[in-house]
C-alpha cells in the first residue's frame, strides 16, 4: 500500500501548474484527417470495432466515439477534453491500432475480453490543430474549462471568473461535451476510465497517472490495486511507467468514474506530445497499452461473461460470514422467543 504525502504531492502537482511550457506542435493530423483515419482504421475491422456519433459539442459538431473489442466489460479512454490538447487523439488512434492489428495473444485478449470505446476529440469545436493558446486553448466554445466542470467536487477548484482559463462553467456539468461523456460512462457501466491529457504531470518520467483520493474509501482501494497491476504489466513489458499520485477532488472528469458506474477512472497527463514520445511505437502509446492489459487482467470478461466489479473480491470475502451472522441471529431470536 503506497504512503501518499499528501502536502508534498499537492505543492508539486500546484508547481506543474504554473511551471508548464506551452508550444504549438508542427507534425500533428489537422483533426478531419485524423477523424478519417480513425474511420478507416474501425472499417477495416468490421468483426471488432465500430464507430457512431454519441453526442453533440456545444457548436452541435458530432462527437464521436470508437468501439475495440467484443468483451462484456467497457473500458473508455478519452482525449482532447482541452482544444490544444490534440496529441491526445493521436496517442489513442495508436492505441486502438495495436488492438487492432498486433496479433498477439495479448491484444487478442484485450479484443476477446474488453470493448474499449475511444473518444478522440471530445473537444471537436476547439481541438487543433493549429494550436491555441490558452486560455482560449483549454476551454469550449462557451469559454468553460471542460475539466474543471464534472459534477463530483463541483466547485472546490477552477475559478467562477468566466475570463480565467479555468472557469468551471456556471453550474455542474452544464456543458454538453461534459454530459456526453458522462453518459456513455454511465451507458456503458465503465470498469474504468481514463481522461488523456497533455502538458502536465511530472516532466522526469514524461507524463502522470493519478486518481482522486477523497471520493469513496472503495473507489481508492480500487484505483491502489489497478495500480499495482499497471505497474506489474508495466515492469514484464519492460516499459516505463506514468509517475503515479493521488489528488483531491474538484469537478475533474475524474472525479466522476466512481459515482456513473462504480470502476476505476484515472487522469492519464502524456507532458507533453513530442512525436519521439507520440508515435506508433513511442513511449506514449506502450503505456496506453500497458493500461488496458492491466484492466483486461483485473476486469476483462467476454461476451458471454458477467463484468466483474472493481473491488468485489473484497466485498465477497464478507457475504458468507454475514449471511451465516444473518441466519443466526434468527435462530437466536426464534429460540428466545419459544422460550
Amino acid at each position: 500500500m503506497r504512503i501518499v504525502l499528501v502536502a508534498l504531492i499537492s505543492l508539486f502537482f500546484l508547481f506543474s501548474l504554473t511551471s508548464r511550457v506551452y508550444a504549438a506542435p508542427t507534425t500533428w493530423e489537422a483533426k478531419a484527417t485524423l477523424l478519417a483515419s480513425w474511420k478507416t482504421l474501425v472499417d477495416s475491422y468490421p468483426g471488432n470495432a465500430s464507430y457512431e456519433v454519441i453526442g453533440r459539442t456545444e457548436l452541435g459538431a458530432d462527437i464521436w466515439a470508437f468501439s475495440v473489442g467484443n468483451g462484456s466489460s467497457h473500458v473508455v479512454m478519452d482525449g482532447t477534453i482541452h482544444g490544444m490538447e490534440y496529441f491526445t487523439a493521436h496517442s489513442l488512434y495508436f492505441v486502438a491500432e495495436w488492438l487492432l492489428t498486433n496479433g498477439t495473444a495479448e491484444s487478442e485478449a484485450c479484443l476477446n475480453n474488453l470493448t474499449v470505446v475511444f473518444v478522440p476529440h471530445l473537444n471537436w469545436d476547439l481541438a487543433g490543430p493549429p494550436y491555441v493558446a490558452p486560455p482560449a486553448g483549454r476551454k469550449n466554445s462557451n469559454g468553460v474549462d471542460l475539466n474543471r466542470n464534472f459534477v463530483t467536487g463541483w466547485g472546490l477548484a477552477g475559478s467562477s471568473d468566466p475570463a480565467s482559463e479555468y472557469y468551471r462553467g456556471p453550474s455542474a456539468a452544464s456543458e454538453s461535451e461534459t454530459q456526453t461523456i458522462r453518459a456513455l460512462v454511465n451507458d456503458v457501466d465503465a470498469v474504468a476510465w481514463f481522461n488523456w491529457h497533455d502538458f502536465g504531470g511530472y516532466e522526469l518520467n514524461n507524463g502522470s497517472l493519478f486518481y482522486t483520493n477523497n471520493v469513496a474509501s472503495q473507489h481508492t482501494a480500487n484505483c491502489e490495486a489497478f495500480l499495482d497491476e499497471y505497474e506489474a504489466v508495466s515492469s514484464a513489458r519492460g516499459v516505463s511507467e506514468f509517475y503515479t499520485f493521488s489528488a483531491s477532488k474538484g469537478g475533474y472528469a475524474r472525479d466522476d468514474g466512481y459515482s456513473l458506474s462504480g470502476g476505476v477512472a484515472f487522469c492519464v497527463e502524456e507532458w507533453y506530445g513530442t512525436p519521439e514520445f507520440g508515435n506508433s511505437t513511442g513511449l506514449i502509446k506502450e503505456r496506453g497499452v500497458c493500461l488496458l492489459l492491466a484492466a483486461e487482467s483485473l476486469y476483462g470478461a467476454p461476451a458471454s461473461e458477467d463484468v466483474p466489479i472493481p473491488g468485489a473480491d473484497e466485498l465477497d470475502a464478507w457475504v458468507g460470514p454475514l449471511v451465516a451472522l444473518a441466519i443466526l441471529t434468527c435462530i437466536i431470536g426464534m429460540l428466545r422467543e419459544a422460550s
